[in-house]
């Protein structure tokens, strides 16, 4: 399942991007940037716009999902941690 392993390493690459990150350098840590993500807004494709990607090189297209993958993952991640399921520092219920 590619789709799943892209997600995981996508996943990945931000949490190490995040956490090797030193506040001293000006990064910040990963729930800062969780956050970030998930106040952004979260485009919306039409199927033309996703015909008309099949213009765009592989690479492009890689780029355009990973944005929207951490868009997506970052809202999931905080709605999660809202909820008193045990996602967080809420006991389970």
């Amino acid at each position: 399942m590619p789709g799943a392993r892209y997600v995981a390493r996508t996943v990945r690459r931000l949490t190490i991007s995040a956490n090797t990150s030193s506040p001293a350098r000006g990064r910040r840590n990963t729930l800062t940037e969780i956050a970030d993500f998930a106040e952004r807004p979260m485009e919306k494709r039409s199927i033309t716009d996703l015909i008309e990607m099949s213009n765009l090189t592989r690479e492009e297209r890689a780029f355009q999902l990973h944005e929207t993958l951490k868009v997506g993952l970052a809202r999931c991640a905080m709605r999660l941690s809202e909820m008193p399921f045990g996602f967080c520092n809420a006991p389970s219920i």
